[in-house]
């Protein structure tokens, strides 16, 4: 989780600290991480005061700080708005109660950010920054898992074998003319986008059907619920992702990718 910080370990160990126990707590104590991440950006901007040989004062708050950065151009604008954007974030969290994993994020992302321009002014102006890695604070669906009731997730596990039956199902159907083949391990290659294509027509296919317990809808439905509370997330297509990631990790089209 702490990759995308990496670049700090040696030369700001302290501020790396800070976003290694961030990035650890990002799912599973938000708060922490908004706070260790405004504490980063504290420690961080009272650093680059040091550096321009301007005197600190520990009675100066941090806004005043960020202020005082402005005031003398020692930091673009863009920056300045990330630092307070953290500054306010972080307060909202504390008087609000509203910390969740996307703030955490955000949070993470404005911190990174600063980070860099502190390492590119004053260590290495050539210094390549890497994309940030959200993935690397994604929650996955067998780790949130065991967060919901057993009943919960015996019902996931059906829907999901059900689900990848017809997938495979209707991946051999439409490549029988294409590649002569007669099931999908007859099939050498597929690739996940491919694979999701034929996933999200399946998850269509099957809100058509009227099966024993009800509508192929209300399982569809109870399925991303399911998955939706695993992951913390409200975000369907992310959701459906995650669920066809899930089925596709098992084939062979996955394991020979890997290889």
């Amino acid at each position: 989780m702490q990759r995308n910080f990496l670049f700090l370990k040696d030369t700001y160990p302290s501020l790396y600290e800070s976003a290694y126990i961030g990035a650890k707590n990002a799912f599973e104590d938000s708060d922490t991480c908004i706070y260790k991440m405004r504490k980063l950006t504290e420690e961080l901007v009272e650093m680059v005061l040091e550096k321009e040989g301007i005197l600190t004062d520990q009675q100066r708050t941090h806004y005043e700080n960020i202020t005082t950065l402005a005031k003398l151009n020692i930091m673009e604008e863009e920056y300045i708005d990330y630092l307070h954007e953290l500054r306010l974030t972080a307060n909202s969290t504390i008087h609000d109660r509203n910390a969740n994993i996307e703030l955490a994020k955000r949070c993470l992302w404005l911190a990174y950010k600063v980070c860099i321009w502190l390492y590119k002014r004053y260590n290495d102006p050539l210094y390549q920054e890497a994309a940030f890695q959200y993935r690397h604070y994604r929650q996955s669906i067998y780790d949130g898992l065991s967060h919901v009731s057993d009943e919960d997730k015996e019902l996931f596990n059906r829907i999901m074998e059900f689900v990848a039956e017809h997938t495979l199902q209707l991946i051999a159907r439409e490549k029988r003319d294409e590649m002569f083949c007669f099931c999908s391990t007859d099939i050498p290659e597929l690739s996940f986008f491919e694979f999701y294509h034929y996933f999200n027509r399946t998850l269509e296919n099957i809100a058509n059907f009227d099966i024993e317990n009800g509508t192929g809808l209300a399982m569809i439905l109870k399925l991303r619920r399911i998955a939706r509370h695993a992951l913390m997330t409200n975000d369907d297509l992310a959701t459906n992702k995650e669920l066809a990631l899930m089925i596709y990790s098992n084939t062979h089209w996955a394991r020979n990718s890997n290889t």
